[in-house]
């Protein structure tokens, strides 16, 4: 990549390099008890792998106002809208729309949700959608000197990575040392297989959310599973009844690091009887970020 965004991905390593100065980041209680995981039905001996309790009359339609599209007004507040704002990011290659909410200048970590196909930014900035998960990943970035960031993808392929790449670098600048974590959903993890493949420089990750999304096994050749390899902690996040990408091959992937890293910072959430939209309904962001820092 040329241009500015080749210097900012050079400040970026170097203000990383003290990140291991800084404490662990750790998220503080939000709402954990309407959205904390519900039953385990399966775990692994280390937690690595659950499999969870999922039930639509439970999960959408005791917490829905409007079934599928609007949570019920105690699931969210409007304090993640705080500093909230469309923009739009022109570059060296290209320009993007996206979203943003919560602390720009000096943010302790950076979040960047990547939708699927057919979806916008509007997707993860929306209060009641998916049972208003969103909503409280927005309060966790505003309550916890965090940076929320949503593009508007048209291209999942090289250009659609390099773009995105250049919206994480432009912020990862003003907020030395934070950690950046991508939360990848459906298509949008094509774009963050690219980088975790290390086809496409991006500026350093601290952890991946794989949400509903198809298994790469190109990264078990990757830099990352190698002995001396920087390990980006992965979370992956399947219904067993996706129609879109079957969670056979998700739970085979997350097998196969385990056995060529067996140290290596992964974990799976399987939600029983879920679709492919579950995980970005279900998914706990505090519980999950939280392991991530811990890990990375």
């Amino acid at each position: 990549m040329r241009g500015f965004v080749a210097a900012l991905f050079a400040a970026v390593c170097f203000f990383g390099s003290f990140a291991g100065l800084a404490d662990a980041q750790t998220l503080g209680a939000y709402k954990d008890k309407l959205f904390s995981y519900p039953k385990i039905l399966e775990k692994s001996q280390d937690g690595s792998f659950l499999r969870i309790d999922y039930r639509v009359g439970r999960d959408i339609d005791e917490r829905d106002k409007i079934r599928g599209a609007k949570v019920k007004g105690f699931y969210v507040s409007m304090r993640g809208r705080k500093g909230q704002e469309d923009l739009s990011l022109s570059w060296n290659g290209g320009r993007i729309e996206y979203a943003r909410t919560g602390q720009v200048r000096g943010a302790q970590w950076i979040m960047v949700y990547l939708h699927g196909r057919g979806g916008d930014r509007s997707q993860g900035i929306s209060d009641y959608n998916f049972g208003g998960n969103f909503n409280r990943l927005k309060n966790l970035a505003v309550r916890n000197k965090g940076l929320y960031l949503v593009p508007s993808i048209t291209d999942f392929g090289v250009q659609g990575a390099r773009d995105v790449a250049a919206l994480i670098a432009r912020y990862a600048a003003q907020a030395p040392g934070a950690k950046i974590v991508l939360a990848c959903g459906s298509m949008g993890g094509q774009i963050c297989w690219q980088y975790l493949n290390g086809s496409i420089n991006v500026p350093p990750l601290s952890g991946v959310l794989m949400l509903a999304t198809h298994a790469d096994n190109q990264f078990l050749a990757s830099s990352h599973l190698s002995a001396n390899g920087r390990p980006v902690p992965i979370v992956f996040g399947h219904g067993t009844l996706d129609g879109a990408f079957a969670w056979q091959k998700t739970k085979a992937l997350f097998d196969s690091i385990q056995v060529a890293r067996p140290n290596y910072p992964v974990r799976m959430r399987l939600f029983n009887t879920g679709k492919h939209g579950t995980p970005i309904r279900m998914i706990d962001w505090r519980h999950e970020l939280n392991w991530i820092f811990a890990n990375s």
